[in-house]
C-alpha cells in the first residue's frame, strides 16, 4: 500500500496536464490587477456610462408598457 502511495504522489507531481491553462490564469488575472491599478478613472466612467444606459433602458420600457 506504500508503495502504491508513493507511486500516486511521484507521478502527481510530475503531472503537467492542466498547467498551460493555470499559468494563463494567472497572468489573466495579473492583467486585469494592473489594468484596475492604473486606470482606476476608466472604471468609474464605463460604471457611470452603464449605469446612463440602464436607466434610459428603464424609461424606454415604461413608455413601451404605458
Amino acid at each position: 500500500m506504500e508503495i502504491l502511495l508513493n507511486s500516486f504522489w511521484r507521478d502527481l507531481w510530475r503531472n503537467r496536464q492542466g498547467q498551460d491553462m493555470t499559468e494563463y490564469a494567472l497572468m489573466g488575472g495579473l492583467m486585469a490587477t494592473v489594468a484596475v491599478a492604473i486606470m482606476p478613472d476608466m472604471f468609474s466612467i464605463v460604471g457611470h456610462v452603464s449605469e446612463l444606459l440602464l436607466s434610459v433602458l428603464e424609461s424606454a420600457v415604461g413608455v413601451a408598457l404605458k
